[in-house]
């Protein structure tokens, strides 16, 4: 992690955040970020990429296969919904260790999300507000005939509740339709639009979440337990710590990894007039691993 950090901080020119070892205020906002676990897309990547390695397709003919086989909003595999059982098990006496702190779960629309937040969620017992500006980068979308990329319809409201989380506050997505009905005719998102969503997140998160008064029996701590895909995580992580929003160079993450950021009440000019937006404690940390 420590490789991470300082490669982040010298490629990127990050002069406004700080890593692990200095000092933090305890309050704020305690982000605890989540990839979800492994998708059934994950495991056909997966396979698709073997074969490359093996010879027997090349780039063009793998991505063939990849559109062909890809899931629009997949599910979690096999091997996924026990990682989302892991994550729970390990995340929950975390959270229960750091308190005296104030803990919200969020997660993206997709499918994926959803499904690993889920047994998490069962075991505090607590809602998870399902943010419609989370998902990955390229939304949701199918390739036609013609070869256009085409906007295909997520999980509405109800679905998402009655068939994959019960615990989903969906108030932020639009009633009886589709989460992403007004992104539907745009067809597939480009880097440059996810860019400006993670902007947009960003802001929303300081205002709404880090900006908001705390609660009365846990002073000015606060954690937020968000669940959302690699590629945007990564430029999440980018607009959060006040870095250039761009897709290089990438912040991988694994599935069902831990990366946490602390968020200051707000952000604060250093004397050379660098803000200070936050602390990057742990990037791609397994759930299994140390406290929050």
């Amino acid at each position: 992690n420590m490789q991470t950090l300082k490669f982040a901080r010298s490629v990127l020119g990050a002069r406004n955040f700080r890593i692990a070892s200095e000092s933090i205020s305890t309050e704020g906002l305690r982000l605890i970020i989540v990839r979800h676990a492994e998708s059934v897309n994950n495991v056909l990547q997966d396979q698709v990429e073997e074969l490359i390695r093996k010879g027997q397709c090349n780039a063009e003919q793998a991505t063939e296969r990849w559109m062909l086989g890809r899931e629009v909003d997949p599910s979690l595999s096999t091997r996924g919904y026990e990682q989302a059982e892991y994550l729970s098990k390990h995340l929950v006496p975390k959270l229960e260790r750091a308190a005296p702190s104030e803990v919200l779960f969020m997660a993206s629309p997709m499918k994926r999300a959803l499904e690993t937040i889920k047994p998490l969620a069962a075991a505090v017992n607590k809602p998870v507000l399902v943010h419609p500006e989370s998902y990955e980068i390229g939304g949701l979308y199918r390739k036609g005939p013609d070869g256009v990329f085409y906007g295909a319809p997520g999980l509405s409201t109800r679905e998402i509740s009655d068939r994959v989380l019960p615990q989903a506050d969906a108030r932020m997505l639009p009633a009886g339709l589709a989460w992403n009905h007004a992104a539907l005719a745009e067809g597939k998102e480009t880097t440059a639009q996810a860019a400006a969503r993670a902007e947009r997140l960003a802001s929303w998160l300081r205002s709404e979440v880090v900006g908001r008064p705390p609660s009365s029996t846990t002073g000015g701590q606060r954690t937020l337990v968000m669940v959302s895909h690699s590629d945007f995580i990564g430029l999440t992580i980018k607009a959060l710590l006040g870095l250039p929003v761009r897709a290089d160079p990438a912040l991988h993450t694994d599935n069902v990894s831990l990366t946490h950021l602390f968020l200051p009440p707000a952000p604060a000019a250093d004397a050379a007039g660098h803000g200070d937006h936050g602390v990057l404690r742990y990037l791609n940390r397994p759930a299994e691993a140390g406290d929050l």
